[in-house]
Formats: C-alpha cells, structure tokens, sequence
C-alpha cells in the first residue's frame, strides 16, 4: 500500500511518541509499503519553527529519508483538485494533503477528524 502522512503525523514519529499505535508503526516500517510525506509538510513546519511555536528534531529531513519515506511535491495537478474540494477544513496545508491523496490514490495517515469528511482513504495513528 501507499501512505501520506500528515505533518502532525510526521512530528509524532520523529519524537518517538506513544500516540502512534504499534500496529501503524509495523505497517509504516513495512518494505513492502511506499511511505511518502507531503512537501506542503515540511513548509508547515518549518513556519511553525520559524514563529517559535515548534521544535524540530535536529536533522529532521536526514531522518525521514534514513527512514525511507519519499517526498511528494505538491503539483499542479493537485492545486487543480482544490476548485472541487469541499469547504470542510479551512486549513490549507491540510486542504493541500487532502488534494494530493486523493489525486495520488494514497491512503493517507492522520489523527485530524475532518479529513473522514472528504472522499479519501484514510488511517488513524491512534
């Protein structure tokens, strides 16, 4: 399977935090799986670094590589599909996730209870 891991996702992860079940974590590690992690993340994150609202692991982006997740850059063909997205989240980082999934077929890993209001495949990191 493929997977889209959103930012909070991301951070969870790196922190080694409890809040992503043992079951998700055998499925992310699994070779077998195509991890990816969206470009609209990282910016997302290096904001909330840049406005002193979050702390990023040192070499973040080394990490996400040894940990053999792939990064997606947002394309246009994924900007297309926001004219066609619903209006249930006002995020636009996440609007932009949303998009990608759903233009890449990828089931996407995230804790956010408004993204089960779109049509995408999604999973819970809880």
């Amino acid at each position: 399977m493929q997977y889209l891991l959103d930012s909070q996702i991301l951070i969870w992860l790196l922190s080694d935090s409890k809040k992503v079940n043992k079951n998700l974590l055998t499925v992310l590690e699994d070779s077998a799986n195509t991890v990816y992690y969206s470009s609209v993340s990282i910016a997302e994150l290096y904001i909330k670094v840049s406005q002193n609202k979050l702390i990023l692991p040192k070499l973040f982006l080394e990490h996400l590589t040894d940990l053999n997740f792939i990064e997606l850059p947002l394309k246009c063909n994924h900007l297309i599909k926001l004219l066609s997205l619903p209006y249930h989240h006002k995020d636009p980082f996440d609007r932009f996730i949303i998009c990608q999934g759903m233009v890449e077929n990828l089931t996407i890993v995230s804790s956010d209870a408004v993204f089960s209001n779109y049509n995408v495949k999604l999973v819970s990191p809880l």
